[in-house]
């Protein structure tokens, strides 16, 4: 069903007779600590960059920073990252997660060290103010970043996230099931691949965005470009979120857009959404799953660039 919750916050929460609880306890798996934020090693990430239009003598807008979901890539939002460059002139730099695409491996794996990540990286390009784009997994890494670090942050778009733990766990784990099992040295092509992984994922779609991860050797044989036993070792702090951070809300603009037809985002999650980020406003793009860049890309962006340019 299509929703557009615009209204201010907590005219929705009362609409809901919903309370604010900045400090939210709930059931959340989520082992890491906002104390890897200061004793953590950032990894070096990966990213693509298109320039923005010279706009001297008036001040650069923000770059838009995106951050993909699990078992993504930056590349998965080259189109999107291109068009949205070429409409809004502002620079846009795509990364790979940890453990993801080209960036660096590492055994650890939450929310926490992934936006020391971006962090990190933000610092090494000199961006002192930015927009988050975050699908997914990325839609809380952002979230994480922008109550960790909110001075590095102007506004927040989450597409089909959450503060809350993910609802697909046993999906996620059939996912890591089916591509643990393979014997890559003795796959031929990606044809016999897919093959393979049509006992378990229905969607041809799916498959294929799967196997664009799927790397083909030399020497012959395959390679996943994803660090899949660190993913499997991290799940538990992947499906769940922080419930501590170093700031109770953040206090800038949030946008959530949410599939129709997925349930990454439901109405019973409101009131944690409003808590910690009191600006937010909840949208729906009907018809759509939880893979909205690849299934609605111009309604997507058409949302995307009304909210940039909302004064």
């Amino acid at each position: 069903m299509y929703k557009n919750l615009t209204k201010n916050a907590r005219q929705i929460m009362e609409f809901y007779n919903l309370k604010v609880h900045p400090g939210y306890v709930r059931r959340n798996l989520c082992r890491a600590s906002y104390n890897e934020l200061f004793t953590s090693s950032p990894v070096r990430l990966s990213y693509a960059k298109i320039e923005g239009e010279d706009t001297d003598p008036d001040p650069s807008p923000p770059p838009l920073f995106i951050l993909h979901g699990l078992f993504g890539a930056k590349k998965n939002w080259r189109s999107i990252g291109k068009a949205l460059n070429a409409k809004t002139g502002r620079q846009v730099i795509s990364i790979d997660a940890r453990n993801h695409g080209s960036s660096e491996h590492s055994d650890e794996m939450n929310y926490f060290v992934q936006a020391l990540d971006a962090k990190n990286l933000l610092e090494e390009l000199d961006i002192e103010k930015t927009v988050l784009i975050g699908h997914s997994m990325g839609g809380k890494v952002a979230m994480t970043l922008a109550l960790s670090f909110p001075d590095l942050v102007e506004k927040v778009i989450i597409v089909d996230s959450s503060p809350t733990p993910s609802i697909s766990d046993e999906d996620i784990q059939k996912y890591l099931k089916v591509k643990l099992q393979m014997n890559l040295s003795q796959i031929r092509d990606k044809k016999e691949a897919e093959n393979l992984m049509k006992s378990e994922i229905e969607s041809s779609i799916m498959s294929q965005f799967f196997l664009a991860n799927l790397i083909p050797l030399p020497e012959g044989g395959f390679r996943w470009r994803i660090n899949l036993e660190a993913i499997e070792n991290n799940l538990q702090d992947l499906m769940a979120f922080p419930s501590h951070f170093p700031h109770q809300q953040f206090n800038g603009e949030v946008l959530f857009i949410g599939g129709g037809n997925s349930k990454y985002i439901q109405e019973k999650d409101f009131h944690i959404i409003y808590s910690l980020f009191p600006k937010a406003e909840i949208t729906y793009i009907p018809d759509c799953g939880h893979w909205v860049h690849a299934q609605k890309p111009r309604e997507l962006m058409q949302l995307i660039l009304d909210f940039l340019h909302k004064k």
